[in-house]
């Protein structure tokens, strides 16, 4: 390669580069301003509140910018990830003996949350359509 074709080849991945890091930056600054509002103006957590992050197939950098705006307001935060591929495969097989202990704990885990805030995001909206109406349906007895 001559050395001009090598020069116009770097400043070319240079400008792509720096594109990159601006779309980062912005995305990341984004999800800082969403995650301060869900922490202020929404829940308007306080210095020792527990809070409850529960999101479904969403980025994690959105999760961790919840978790860290909680924390600069002196909240506790706690964080659970879900994924609808691992739900569809758990709810494939389900029997309601699984799910009643499951209904339980979080009953019990929601009672010592001062705040919940939940995300949810899809990756594909049909990932559970093949799954019963009855299933979908249990409620704890």
């Amino acid at each position: 390669m001559r050395s001009w074709q090598s020069a116009g080849l770097l400043r070319a991945c240079g400008a792509a580069a720096g594109a990159l890091f601006s779309f980062h930056h912005d995305h990341r600054s984004r999800l800082n301003q969403l995650a301060e509002l869900l922490t202020g103006f929404s829940t308007s957590l306080k210095e020792n509140e527990r809070v409850l992050i529960d999101a479904f197939d969403v980025p994690e950098a959105m999760v961790v910018a919840l978790i860290r705006a909680a924390r600069r307001r002196g909240a506790l935060p706690f964080a659970q990830i879900h994924q609808a591929r691992v739900t569809r495969e758990l709810m494939r097989g389900a029997v309601k003996e699984q799910y009643a202990p499951h209904a339980e704990v979080e009953l019990a885990r929601m009672k010592k949350m001062d705040a919940y805030i939940a995300l949810r995001g899809s990756a594909n909206i049909f990932e559970t359509s093949d799954i019963s109406a009855p299933v979908c349906n249990w409620s704890p007895s």
